[in-house]
């Protein structure tokens, strides 16, 4: 097998650089909550918890994390779809609405 250059890297030009301490550390936690399809947050029975929502990581990946920046997404997602259902919820129960995003 022969070497070839990586093609991702080019060179950078004259300095100065700057240069930054990189550490491993804690990215979040996982698999603490079980989540229903609209991503109420279950019992250890599966039952829904009335009015509490999960964004985020959980919502979507459960007890698996793909791996770094996989959770922006869903993190914008379901803290939409969160907003969304919260404020139906209030609706439901004769929460005066407040404000229109």
């Amino acid at each position: 097998m022969e070497h070839q250059p990586n093609p991702s890297l080019a060179p950078v030009g004259t300095g100065p650089y700057c240069t930054a301490k990189i550490q491993l550390g804690d990215l979040g936690t996982l698999a603490g909550l079980g989540v229903n399809k609209p991503s109420e947050v279950t019992t250890e029975e599966g039952t829904a918890i009335s009015g509490l929502i999960a964004v985020g990581a959980v919502s979507v990946f459960g007890s698996g994390y793909p791996g770094y920046g996989s959770h922006i997404g869903p993190a914008l997602v379901f803290g939409y779809r969160a907003g969304r259902d919260i404020t139906k919820l209030a609706a439901s129960r004769g929460v005066p609405r407040v404000a229109r995003v």
